[in-house]
């Protein structure tokens, strides 16, 4: 009898904790908790739109949506998620299907344990 293996794609997320003092320091805990809130949340629907344009075969928006996705998680310090949407933005350059899916599945995990990471930090300093 064969044996199936189940393969569970986990992700670190690197978050820039020197960012994220900066943004405790210029907005006090309240703001910077509400701009990583805003910014988790405008990430997500990005990548539900970016699913979306990746079924119409549209290479163009995903490579929008991607660059949207890199500008709201690089001044916040979510350095993974703007990373994986660089990588996105270049696999939608080509139009190769296999892969921009497989990069945006990286995004959507990378993005879910950005956000789990965050809540982490944020717990903490309270």
């Amino acid at each position: 009898m064969r044996r199936i293996s189940e393969l569970q794609q986990t992700e670190q997320p690197r978050i820039d904790g020197d960012r994220l003092v900066e943004l405790y320091v210029a907005m006090g805990e309240a703001g910077a908790r509400r701009t990583m809130t805003d910014a988790l949340e405008a990430i997500g629907e990005r990548v539900t739109d970016l699913f979306s344009a990746l079924q119409k075969g549209r290479f163009d928006q995903i490579t929008t949506l991607s660059k949207e996705i890199w500008e709201i998680a690089m001044p916040v310090g979510l350095t993974s998620c703007a990373f994986v949407a660089e990588d996105l933005m270049d696999c939608a350059g080509t139009a190769d299907m296999a892969a921009t899916s497989a990069v945006l599945n990286r995004l959507a995990r990378v993005g879910a344990a950005s956000a789990q990471q965050s809540w982490s930090i944020r717990d903490l300093s309270s």
